[in-house]
């Protein structure tokens, strides 16, 4: 995953779409988890921070 193109990407995204997004990151992080691929497992976290960020400034 090239990082910068996520962070590109979740700033186009319509706040519905990161809601899914997010629901998407989460089951995988789960999945990642239960397969102790600690890679992928950061990626995800580093997905859902940003999703996270994102909608809070959508927020406010």
């Amino acid at each position: 995953m090239h990082r910068e193109h996520v962070r590109m990407e979740i700033q186009r995204c319509s706040y519905d779409d990161l809601i899914k997004w997010r629901k998407h990151a989460v089951f995988c992080l789960k999945q990642f988890q239960e397969e102790q691929n600690q890679f992928e497992i950061e990626e995800c976290e580093f997905i859902i921070r940003l999703i996270d960020q994102q909608l809070q400034h959508m927020n406010s």
